[in-house]
């Protein structure tokens, strides 16, 4: 069976990119050849893993938005049994450059994301329609991603719900930082956040709850992004900037986590919540608010807080730092439910969407 992945980019600091390579190390040794086509190359990337895999990968251009793009697709998508495609705006451009096309060619769509600002538009609604229905399977990574795509009269039967697999093995394995690099004091109780800097994900609400925090708690941030400066500035007015690490991105986040206290994930909205699990399995207990999506990872294991309510959060993060008892509990259901979440049991879920549609197993 011969795979192409089309995927907008593959930015380190990317969730959907990080599960195209957890899926792709396993579908590899079951497929008969895999490849992968980003529409533009973003730095730093995850180009050299994907390669490491025996993959091929191809760029193919500069500006993911060009709709010129439709036509070099169009050139690539018919050579393969299955065309898997994930976010915008690839998956506009491979549903076009199909039916251009006339391909033979099975399409699979992963949506990622139970919001996106399309959704605000009102004449993309026949469009999106139009774009949705020309794919054979469309997998959702959580429930509400199903339930998002249902009001979009996408129909039931086209949805297969896959949560995204870690390697969980790669968690396990990495070895603790030394804490002494990330500059924290020696008694420091460190909380983490592993995101991206951009609306989506609040970073905000964390750094609002050390003021309600003793001095000794601290804050690790590991991503990049537009908003990082204006995090900055409310650290510094709000007087918690000498508690607050920016660690940018990094290469060694499982080692992080092995260090740090508590993992916490604050987003407005979440398709599925890629890091608070890979805090799980670095058996922390982690602290989620309670959004669709993302409550579907951490709930009956983790502890979830009412969106922008830092105070609630203040409140778990003490109770968890002051009942050791309860820390230890909570950090094992999180461990233990993220055993539920191996990337081979994605890979063979998806090999089974995959096989349904070419060989109508």
């Amino acid at each position: 069976m011969k795979i192409l992945h089309v995927i907008p980019q593959l930015w380190k600091g990317n969730g959907a990119a990080k599960v195209l390579l957890n899926l792709i190390s396993n579908q590899i040794k079951t497929c008969s050849s895999i490849d992968v086509i980003c529409l533009v190359d973003v730095k730093p990337s995850l180009d050299k893993e994907i390669k490491s895999l025996g993959c091929g990968l191809k760029y193919l251009g500069s500006c993911r938005y060009n709709p010129y793009l439709i036509f070099k697709l169009m050139k690539e998508i018919s050579k393969y049994d299955i065309v898997h495609v994930h976010l915008f705006p690839a998956f506009y451009w491979v549903s076009i450059a199909h039916f251009l096309a006339r391909s033979s060619a099975k399409l699979v769509l992963t949506e990622h994301s139970t919001k996106n600002n399309r959704q605000k538009l009102y004449f993309l609604k026949y469009i999106e329609l139009f774009i949705y229905r020309r794919y054979d399977k469309i997998v959702a990574i959580s429930n509400a991603v199903k339930e998002q795509l249902m009001k979009q009269r996408i129909l039931e039967k086209k949805i297969e719900v896959i949560y995204n697999g870690i390697n969980i093995q790669n968690i396990e394995s990495a070895n603790p930082i030394d804490r002494n690099e990330l500059n924290i004091p020696t008694d420091a109780f460190l909380i983490t956040q592993v995101a991206r800097f951009y609306s989506q994900k609040d970073q905000a609400t964390l750094i609002r709850s050390l003021k309600y925090l003793p001095d000794h708690f601290f804050v690790l941030f590991i991503g990049d992004g537009v908003l990082l400066q204006k995090h900055i500035e409310l650290a510094k007015s709000i007087g918690v900037l000498d508690r607050i690490r920016f660690l940018g991105i990094r290469n060694d986040v499982f080692s992080i986590l092995k260090v740090s206290n508590i993992v916490v994930m604050s987003s407005n909205f979440e398709g599925f919540g890629l890091t608070a699990l890979e805090g799980m399995a670095a058996e922390k207990p982690v602290i989620a608010s309670n959004v669709p999506g993302l409550s579907e990872v951490v709930e009956d294991a983790g502890l979830l807080f009412p969106l922008h309510d830092e105070k609630e959060l203040a409140s778990l993060i003490i109770k968890l730092y002051e009942d050791s008892d309860y820390y230890q509990i909570i950090a094992k259901s999180c461990k233990d439910r993220s055993l539920s979440f191996d990337e081979k049991i994605m890979g063979s879920r998806y090999l089974t969407v995959y096989k349904k549609l070419v060989y109508n197993d």
